[in-house]
């Protein structure tokens, strides 16, 4: 994640959004905290690119491995995020 951050901070968000997106896959935590973490950080990153229905696909991704506490634990900046990938 160390490298996604450090791409997203050149501008190089599309780059970025597909190496969360490559570790979302690559590793399994406990739980699938980092998985979902990696996902939210890949939607970001897309949206962040323009490239908003990539942002909607990892999106639903994210949604579907999601339990109703992991939603409801959700900051407000990414319900914020959510709202605008969806618009």
């Amino acid at each position: 994640t160390t490298f996604a951050r450090s791409l997203a901070a050149k501008g190089r968000h599309h780059e970025s959004a597909q190496v969360y997106n490559d570790a979302a896959t690559r590793f399994e935590s406990i739980g699938g905290v980092f998985e979902e973490d990696c996902l939210k950080e890949a939607a970001r990153q897309y949206w962040l690119a323009g490239e908003k229905e990539e942002a909607q696909r990892v999106l639903v991704e994210l949604e579907d491995r999601q339990d109703v506490y992991a939603r409801g634990a959700e900051s407000e900046a990414f319900k914020s995020l959510k709202k605008l990938i969806r618009e």
